[in-house]
């Protein structure tokens, strides 16, 4: 039994909704400021410019790096093994609250996607992979 009624959800989505459209108008905007910042650092051949605007506050238009790693974790999996790959790698589990557009049901379509009769070579494959003794 439910404690709140159907329209309370409706309200309440409905409001996020909204805000979520003028946040992705808002982003939009800042990407295209961005590209004008990008355009001027060029012309101007520098690569940042902090300046000091009205209230007083300074900001920066500027380039900044970082850089990133990636790990293939069943790779490192498979060379440590599991229990040293327990001790490296830590997982955490978190639970959030997600207010999004639902997803449209699953439809068959089988029929757009598959054709009647399969009238494809087959080419055997070369398996891959490595053998571990």
């Amino acid at each position: 039994m439910s404690v709140h009624s159907e329209s309370e959800y409706v309200s309440l989505l409905t409001q996020y909704r909204d805000l979520k459209k003028k946040e992705n108008e808002i982003k939009a905007s800042q990407i295209s400021l961005r590209e004008k910042g990008a355009k001027l650092l060029h012309d101007d051949q520098i690569n940042e410019n902090i300046v000091t605007l009205e209230d007083g506050e300074n900001w920066k238009c500027g380039y900044e790096s970082k850089s990133t790693s990636k790990t293939d974790h069943k790779l490192l999996l498979e060379y440590v093994g599991s229990a040293k790959y327990k001790e490296i790698v830590t997982e955490n589990d978190s639970v959030y609250l997600s207010m999004r557009k639902s997803a449209k049901g699953k439809v068959d379509t089988s029929l757009l996607n598959e054709k009647p009769i399969n009238d494809e070579l087959t080419i055997p494959s070369v398996p891959s992979g490595t053998i571990l003794s």
